[in-house]
């Protein structure tokens, strides 16, 4: 003869079986069982992440920040598993490895990118990282865009110009001045050299038509000459005696390089329209720097362009 269990206290038949209820036992004992086992399914859960964590922030502690890097750079490849706190710790430690390390292995480049990451987490504690290298970034790239300036070095300057408007933190007047003596090199190199005679006499016969044109019909003329496709490729044209200014978006920079003679052709009938040793440039909409400057070629007897941007870097 079977006898059936005895029903324990707190407990609660279902389907035939006697289950223990949680939920309705007010006995301290069940209450702490329950906290118990909470409490195990948690860590078990987080055992696989908590250990690597714990072991990172270890050889921090005892300033070996290469293995701790290498802790947080394993966890971070397993970023979709974690959990926003794990993440932001994760996220934080390759931030402060990464600045404490240092260039060479992490140029403050890396850095830079690496702590700005990390600030993007909720409850992060890497500003006062990230603030610290953004500043040593801005000072590096202000030394290196007067040392390009005071060189010529065009294509340099403009780039540590673009870098330096990237970062947090920038001087718009400091860009601004760096900028403008970027194109008072640009205009020193395009009016450089003299134009022989014969060759604006050449240039004036090529282009007749276009030196008996008013300043608005030259302007129509270059649009035409800058519409590729059916789409005018330019947002601005400025027509002066000596120079004429065209404005490029940034989307439309691999139109223009693919169409340099039309640049060529403009400065051309530039310099038959005013006899002289005339240039055209052409500047990024966006930045308001330099990207071509067209200026006449006494060797070749036309125009040439000269690229001054770096196309991938924008």
């Amino acid at each position: 003869m079977h006898r059936r269990p005895a029903a324990m206290p707190g407990s609660v038949k279902c389907r035939g079986e006697w289950l223990i209820d949680f939920s309705c036992n007010r006995s301290r004992p069940s209450r702490a069982i329950v906290a118990a086992i909470a409490m195990s399914v948690a860590t078990l859960l987080t055992a696989c992440t908590t250990v690597p964590l714990a072991r990172a922030r270890h050889q921090i502690e005892i300033g070996d920040y290469v293995s701790a890097h290498e802790y947080f750079a394993k966890e971070a490849e397993r970023a979709d598993k974690l959990s926003a706190r794990q993440l932001r710790v994760v996220m934080d430690g390759l931030c402060e490895t990464e600045y404490r390390i240092g260039p060479p292995s992490y140029p403050l480049t890396r850095q830079l990118k690496t702590c700005a990451a990390a600030v993007k987490q909720p409850g992060s504690e890497s500003s006062a990282i990230f603030a610290d290298v953004a500043q040593k970034e801005r000072d590096s790239l202000a030394k290196r865009i007067k040392t390009s300036l005071a060189q010529q070095d065009i294509a340099d300057a403009e780039n540590g110009i673009i870098d330096y408007r990237s970062i947090p933190g920038n001087d718009p007047r400091l860009s601004a001045a760096w900028t403008r003596e970027l194109w008072t090199i640009v205009d020193r190199h395009a009016s450089s050299g003299r134009v022989p005679p014969p060759m604006i006499s050449e240039l004036s016969r090529r282009f007749r038509q276009e030196r008996s044109m008013s300043n608005e019909q030259f302007r129509r003329w270059i649009e035409k000459n800058m519409t590729i496709a059916g789409h005018l490729i330019v947002s601005d044209v400025e027509v002066r005696k000596r120079t004429v200014g065209l404005w490029l978006a940034a989307n439309q920079l691999s139109n223009a390089a693919l169409n340099l003679d039309r640049l060529a052709r403009i400065n051309d009938g530039l310099v038959a329209r005013c006899r002289c040793n005339a240039h055209t440039t052409v500047a990024l909409e966006e930045s308001g720097l330099p990207a071509y400057l067209v200026r006449i070629d006494a060797a070749s007897g036309h125009s040439e362009v000269l690229i001054l941007d770096q196309p991938d870097r924008l």
